[in-house]
């Protein structure tokens, strides 16, 4: 009895998706609405690119600040030439702008 009921179920199912998934016109519909999906993360990504951008530029116009304010000079040049050790003072002048808060 189970066994005729899974497949009667497996049956109905597959009719189903065959007569829901088989018109062209809810796969057209469907294929539009993937098309806007796609378009909208797309333009959020732009978006979140120009902030990022944004945020890098501040960042680095407040480090530069920084070491200025400082008279590190030698650090401002390293660090316009090595990635890593920009990546490490941008941490510290984050780590100390978070404990003033």
């Amino acid at each position: 009895m189970r066994i005729a009921l899974n497949i009667f179920a497996e049956g109905i199912t597959t009719t189903l998706y065959r007569m829901i998934f088989g018109s062209e016109a809810l796969r057209l519909l469907m294929k539009d609405e993937i098309k806007e999906e796609l378009k909208n993360a797309r333009e959020k990504g732009e978006e979140g690119k120009k902030e990022g951008n944004k945020e890098g530029i501040n960042n680095m116009a407040a480090l530069t600040k920084m070491l200025l304010d400082e008279n590190r000079m030698e650090d401002l040049r390293k660090c316009t030439e090595d990635v890593a050790y920009r990546n490490r003072l941008l941490q510290q002048m984050q780590g100390s702008f978070d404990s003033e808060a």
